[in-house]
């Protein structure tokens, strides 16, 4: 079980994109507990987690204090290049 931090976390764009409608909480356990953390664009996070074999949810977000998160978008993808981790599982 992961250790979930007390972080308020708030949506915005297009995040209900096809395919991910019912992964609310899949979103939020990414964030809270993610593979890897990849860096994104403009100071952006992208927060990584399997689920199933060459399935992985990316969560692309950007912190704004250490509890205060914003979702800009999510969804499903094959690969994941680890190598460009800014931070790792624990």
């Amino acid at each position: 079980m992961s250790d979930h931090r007390s972080v308020k976390i708030r949506w915005i764009g297009p995040c209900v994109l096809p395919g991910m409608a019912g992964h609310y909480d899949d979103v939020l356990e990414t964030i809270a507990d993610p593979d890897p953390v990849l860096p994104g664009y403009r100071s952006s996070l992208i927060a990584v987690r399997s689920y199933g074999k060459k399935r992985y949810l990316f969560a692309i977000y950007r912190q704004l204090r250490r509890d205060d998160e914003f979702v800009i978008t999510t969804y499903f993808g094959s690969r994941v290049n680890r190598k460009k981790a800014v931070r790792k599982r624990k």
